[in-house]
C-alpha cells in the first residue's frame, strides 16, 4: 500500500483525530496528530497543533493543551479562535489576568465573536472586575441578541440570585428578572426559572415567582425536592402570598397557620420514645438507663432533665392530618425550682435559652456563658443538651463552679439517630438546628420574666439588656436584616426575645406548632426561619394587638463590626482565625473551660 503524500495526510489526518475524539477515542486522536506532526509541512502545523491542543484539553491535560496552542502562533499569528480556546484553558487553570488578555486578542482579531466578548465578560467577573464585565456582557449581546447565557450571566452580575447577596438596589432587581425572561423566551431552563423566580420574589411579585419556580418543577421534578434552592423559593412565594393551603408541590405546609390565631396553647408536641418527663436525682442516665460519666451524687443546682427523644421508631409522633397529638409538656412543677423565686419574678433579671448537643454545648455554648457572665451577669442561662457527652455534666459543674453568680439550669434530651435511614437522619438535624423554639414554648411558659432564646454559637461581647430595654411595648423583638433577601432570611434567628406576655407566649407556641407540623413531613432546612416570619407576619397583622419590637441595625453582626454587642460567625468559619476565634479563645483560655479548637 503506498505511501500518503503530505497533501493527503493533511486532509485525512485531521479529520479522522476529530471523528476519533468524538468517539471518545482520544488517545488514538493523540496518535493520529502525532504522526501528522512527523510528516506535516510547516505551512499545516498550525491546524495540527490546534487539534493536538484539543485532545489534550478533552484529557484534562490542561497545561500540554496550552503548550500546544502557544505553538500555533510562530506559524499563525492571526487566528482568533485559537487565542479564544488559549483563553478558556488559561482560565480554567486559574490564570485569570492571561486569560482576559487572550479574549481580548482574539477580539481584536475578530471583533463580532460574542462567545469571547461573552468569555472575557465570565473572566472579569472572576476577577472582581463588575463593570467591565457587564459592557462585556452588553456586547456579546448586542452582537449576537440570541445568546441566552450572556442574558443569564448578565442578570447574574447585576442581580445575583443567592442568599448570600442582599439585593439593595429593586432597579437592578428588575434589570435581571427582564434578562431572564428573555433567556427563557430562547432557551428555557429550569435553572434560570429558579433564579427568575428568586428575584421576582425579592421585588415582591410572589404570584409571579410562583409561577415561574413552579415551571421549572415541570422541566426538571428534581427542582422540587425537599432542600433544593427552587423548593425555597416557592415556598417563600406562597407565604408572601399568604397561601396557607397545602399544596403537594411545596415542601412546606403553611396550612398549619390557619388555626394559629385562635389556639393559644401548642397543639403538636414532641413526643417522647419513653418515659414520662422526670426531674433528676442522684444520678443522670442516658437513654439506656446507664449512668453518665461525670453525673453528680447530688442534683446540679438548679438542674431539671428529662428523657424525652422527639421521635418514635416512625418518626414524630402523632398524625400530621390530625388534630389530636400525643401531648407531653412540662408541667408547672417540674419548672419551679429551676430558678429561684426572686429571679423568675424579677423582670429585670432575664434568662437566655439555648440549645445545643454534646459537641456544640463544649465548643460553643460554654463560651457563649462565660461571655454572658462577662459583660451581663443580670442575666440566667439555660442549656438544653440534646444528646449530652459523658463530661457534659462535668462541665455543668465546673462552670457553676468558676461562675457562681451567675444562675445556671439545664435540661437534657436523648435523640435517636438513625444512621441507615438517611431521610430520617437529616430529619433529626434538622430538629437539632430547630429544637431551640420547640423547647423555648414549654420553657417559657414556666417564666415571669423576659425570656432570650439564641443560637449557642453567638458571643456577647457588651452589655445587651439596654438595647432591649429600650424597645418598650413589644411581644417579641428581632433584628430585621432589611428588604433584600428573602423572606425566611428577613429575621435573625440567632437572638429573639420573648415578653412575659401571653402574646408572646401565643407566637412562640405557634413557631413551634409549624416546626413540628411540617417536620413530621419533610426535614426542610431552615424550618425554624420560615416559622419566625410567617407567623410574626400573620400575627401582625390581624388585627389582635400582637406587638413586634425591631432591634437595633447590626445589634448582631456575623462580620466582627465593631459597633455590634453580640458576634456570631457563619458555620464554615467558625474554627477559622478570625476575630469571633480570636475572641472565643480568649474567654476560654481566661476562665479554663471549653474547647476552642
Amino acid at each position: 500500500m503506498p505511501t500518503p503524500s503530505s497533501s493527503e495526510l493533511v486532509k485525512f489526518y485531521p479529520s479522522l483525530g476529530e471523528a476519533l475524539k468524538a468517539e471518545g477515542k482520544l488517545e488514538e486522536a493523540l496518535a493520529i496528530y502525532t504522526k501528522v506532526l512527523e510528516q506535516q509541512p510547516s505551512r499545516s502545523l498550525a491546524e495540527i497543533f490546534f487539534y493536538l491542543g484539543n485532545a489534550l484539553a478533552n484529557q484534562g491535560k490542561i497545561d500540554a493543551a496550552i503548550a500546544s496552542y502557544r505553538k500555533i502562533f510562530y506559524v499563525a499569528p492571526n487566528w482568533a479562535k485559537a487565542y479564544h480556546n488559549l483563553g478558556v484553558l488559561l482560565r480554567k487553570r486559574g490564570d485569570l489576568e492571561p486569560a482576559v488578555r487572550s479574549y481580548q486578542i482574539a477580539i481584536g482579531l475578530e471583533p463580532n465573536a460574542a462567545k469571547s466578548y461573552f468569555s472575557l465578560g465570565n473572566a472579569l467577573v472572576a476577577l472582581g472586575k463588575i463593570d467591565e464585565a457587564i459592557a462585556s456582557y452588553e456586547k456579546a449581546i448586542a452582537l449576537e441578541t440570541n445568546f441566552a447565557p450572556a442574558y443569564v450571566e448578565l442578570a447574574q452580575v447585576l442581580a445575583p440570585a443567592s442568599r448570600q447577596s442582599k439585593l439593595l438596589s429593586l432597579e437592578k432587581v428588575r434589570r435581571g428578572i427582564e434578562l431572564l425572561e428573555k433567556a427563557i423566551a430562547i432557551d428555557p431552563k429550569a435553572e434560570v426559572l429558579a433564579r427568575l423566580s428568586y428575584l421576582c420574589n425579592i421585588a415582591g411579585e410572589y404570584s409571579r415567582g410562583e409561577r415561574y419556580a413552579r415551571w421549572a418543577i415541570q422541566l426538571n421534578p428534581e427542582y422540587g425536592a425537599v432542600n433544593s434552592f427552587n423548593s425555597r423559593t416557592l415556598a417563600e412565594s406562597l407565604m408572601g402570598q399568604k397561601k396557607f393551603e397545602a399544596d403537594p408541590t411545596c415542601a412546606i405546609d403553611f396550612s398549619v397557620l390557619k388555626n394559629s390565631l385562635f389556639s393559644e396553647g401548642t397543639r403538636y408536641s414532641l413526643q417522647p420514645v419513653r418515659g414520662n418527663l422526670s426531674r433528676v436525682r442522684s444520678k443522670l442516665v442516658d437513654k439506656n438507663g446507664i449512668p453518665l460519666a461525670g453525673s453528680p451524687q447530688t442534683p446540679l443546682k438548679n438542674a431539671i432533665g428529662f428523657l424525652a427523644p422527639p421521635f418514635a421508631k416512625g418518626g414524630f409522633g402523632g398524625d400530621p392530618g390530625s388534630t389530636t397529638f400525643d401531648h407531653t409538656h412540662l408541667s408547672r412543677s417540674k419548672w419551679s425550682n429551676w430558678r429561684s423565686e426572686e429571679a423568675r419574678s424579677d423582670r429585670s433579671r432575664p434568662v437566655i435559652f439555648l440549645s445545643a448537643d454534646g459537641r456544640y454545648f463544649r465548643d460553643f455554648a460554654i463560651a457563649q456563658a462565660l461571655s454572658l457572665y462577662e459583660t451581663t451577669p443580670n442575666c440566667g442561662i439555660h442549656f438544653h443538651i440534646m444528646n449530652p457527652e459523658p463530661q457534659s455534666l462535668e462541665l455543668l459543674n465546673l462552670l457553676q463552679a468558676k461562675l457562681p453568680d451567675l444562675d445556671i439550669s439545664h435540661s437534657l434530651e436523648f435523640v435517636d439517630f438513625s444512621a441507615s435511614d438517611p431521610l430520617k437522619t437529616t430529619q433529626e438535624k434538622v430538629y437539632y438546628c430547630c429544637a431551640r423554639f420547640c423547647r423555648a414554648a414549654e420553657f417559657v411558659s414556666q417564666l415571669d420574666t423576659t425570656a432570650i432564646v439564641t443560637d449557642a454559637d453567638i458571643l456577647f461581647r457588651r452589655n445587651f439588656l439596654p438595647a432591649i430595654e429600650a424597645k418598650e411595648n413589644y411581644d417579641i423583638a428581632v433584628m430585621d436584616y432589611g428588604s433584600g433577601l428573602p423572606l425566611y432570611d428577613r429575621y435573625c434567628a440567632s437572638f429573639v426575645v420573648i415578653s412575659p406576655t401571653q402574646k408572646a407566649r401565643h407566637y412562640l407556641n405557634a413557631v413551634s406548632d409549624f416546626i413540628i407540623y411540617n417536620l413530621r413531613q419533610n426535614p426542610v432546612w431552615m424550618l425554624d426561619q420560615f416559622a419566625l416570619y410567617s407567623v410574626a407576619d400573620l400575627f401582625f397583622n390581624s388585627k389582635s394587638g400582637f406587638r413586634l419590637g425591631l432591634l437595633p441595625p447590626n445589634f448582631i453582626s456575623i462580620d466582627w463590626q465593631d459597633s455590634a454587642p453580640i458576634w456570631s460567625d457563619a458555620t464554615d468559619r467558625k474554627n477559622q482565625d478570625n476575630p469571633y476565634t480570636q475572641l472565643k479563645r480568649k474567654l476560654i483560655s481566661k476562665w479554663g473551660i471549653g474547647n476552642w479548637e
